[in-house]
């Protein structure tokens, strides 16, 4: 595991029970020192500054501005907005013979839909997408080519700029986006700093853009190389839910979460120091054989519970219904367009601790 020298070493926490106790218990491991295991990589004070990055009350305080918002009742009301999104991609590809699902499909998808709600211009969401990729992908020579130092002395503090341009616009004219969501939010009377506006903005610009392009792209080729799966929902369209929740179960777009000990505790019979890293790994927890059956195996008909989100708790996802939504019409419009999909090369994948997703997925439309 890549870590620098000065950081400390970390516990591994792989089993659903334990993953859940912790996840569930906030006040003895925070979320507030960092959230991944590298102190020295994405800025603390980037970090810190996400919501995702703090501990209540002022998480729970933040993370309630938006949450009316992302309630599935909510969600659905964008159900043909989204619809259209996916479909003018798909168009785009359709008479091509080759393409790769995860940057012609799912980034532009993801980019728009995401854009949409944070009120940002169809032809800034590539340039943004981009920035946030570079800064989830730091361990990737492809995605970070400058490497990590150029990335925070130069990229972080260009995307603050940018951010703020916008800023400036909403603060004139407000509108009913995201964005001017957390510029106007009030938390105890004091408006959000801009360092604030800004971490949120990357939060919310980050889950956006590569959570679902991951999971999506990940349950694809898992339906290319089980074609007695995908055969399953072409005959039953209906079971496009249960292969998107079976294809989170395997596939979590993000490796772990990291919690800090705030005190000397014990987690399954293993003593934890006051300020001891804990790592909470979603592949492992996802396919516990003491929760499902056959683990490794990919079947469509599971429809599990598992903790691609999450494990309960006051950091439990806040955009699953939008996630849920988007993954099920991009899943579904995809395996009715092109039933005889194939791959066209070898998928590659991001090279990060963080991030578990794939660079690149060459298929052939037509089979």
């Amino acid at each position: 595991m890549a870590q620098s020298p000065q950081d400390a070493g970390f516990w591994s926490v792989t089993k659903a029970e334990h993953i859940r106790e912790v996840s569930r218990d906030w006040e003895t491991y925070s979320s507030a020192q960092n959230i991944i295991l590298n102190d020295h990589a994405v800025p603390v004070e980037l970090v810190q500054g996400m919501f995702i990055g703090m501990d209540p009350p002022k998480h729970d305080r933040i993370k309630a501005l938006f949450q009316r918002g992302f309630t599935p009742k909510a969600i659905d009301q964008h159900e043909d907005a989204i619809r259209a999104i996916v479909d003018r991609v798909l168009d785009g590809v359709e008479a091509r013979e080759e393409c790769d699902l995860v940057n012609d499909v799912a980034q532009p998808v993801v980019a728009r839909v995401i854009g949409s709600f944070m009120g940002l211009d169809p032809e800034d969401d590539m340039p943004w997408a981009t920035a946030i990729n570079t800064i989830l992908g730091f361990g990737d020579p492809d995605l970070n080519p400058k490497g990590l130092e150029q990335l925070v002395a130069e990229d972080v503090p260009e995307m603050f700029q940018k951010c703020m341009a916008l800023v400036a616009e909403r603060r004139a004219n407000p509108t009913d986006d995201l964005l001017s969501t957390l510029i106007f939010a009030e938390i105890d009377g004091d408006r959000l700093t801009d360092e604030e506006i800004f971490s949120g903005f990357v939060l919310l610009m980050a889950a956006g853009n590569d959570s679902t392009k991951a999971t999506y792209s990940s349950c694809m080729r898992a339906l290319i190389e089980h074609p007695d799966q995908r055969q399953m929902l072409l005959d039953d369209p209906s079971l496009v839910s249960s292969a998107v929740e079976e294809a989170l179960r395997m596939f979590p777009a993000f490796a772990h979460f990291r919690r800090t000990a705030t005190k000397d505790t014990t987690l399954a019979g293993c003593p934890i120091k006051k300020g001891d890293k804990v790592a909470l790994w979603y592949p492992s927890s996802n396919r516990d054989e003491d929760v499902y059956k056959d683990p490794d195996r990919f079947d469509v008909t599971r429809n599990p519970e598992h903790q691609a989100f999450g494990a309960g708790g006051r950091h439990f996802c806040l955009g699953t219904a939008l996630a849920r939504l988007e993954l099920r019409i991009l899943v579904g419009e995809t395996v009715r367009r092109f039933p005889s999909m194939t791959l066209a090369g070898e998928p590659t994948w991001v090279l990060s601790q963080f991030s578990s997703q794939l660079k690149s997925l060459p298929v052939r439309l037509g089979g």
